[in-house]
């Protein structure tokens, strides 16, 4: 499973993080764990929250399959950066690729997601 920045969002009305997690590979994924980062982690940034997706169909048709993933949460004054980690335990057995397990987007440029 993975996500690219314009797979993040914040639903104003509902008051919710959303991102949207792909799965692009050739075998369903189970329990993946999405963790929500005010600011990069790496860094020091803050968790801000987590959900798990139960499953993620593999896209036998060649059709990526997605399911989303949300927290509850408000922007906080000085809130800059976003930043979602898909599977940041490494716990998801046989991954194509792990280089779009994170991704990040800039809080002004969020909105409510249209999927």
């Amino acid at each position: 499973p993975g996500l690219s920045p314009a797979d993040i969002a914040y639903d104003p009305q509902a008051g919710r993080l959303v991102a949207q997690i792909h799965n692009v590979g050739s075998q369903e994924a189970t329990g993946v764990k999405v963790a929500f980062f005010a600011g990069d982690p790496a860094a020091g940034g803050q968790k801000i929250g987590e959900a798990v997706i139960d499953r993620v169909e593999a896209p036998n048709d060649l059709e990526p399959r997605i399911q989303a993933a949300s927290i509850a949460w408000q922007p906080s004054a000085g809130a800059e950066e976003v930043f979602v980690l898909v599977d940041p335990d490494d716990t998801i057995p046989h991954e194509i690729t792990t280089v779009n397990n994170e991704a990040s987007r800039r809080v002004a440029e969020m909105t409510k997601p249209v999927r």
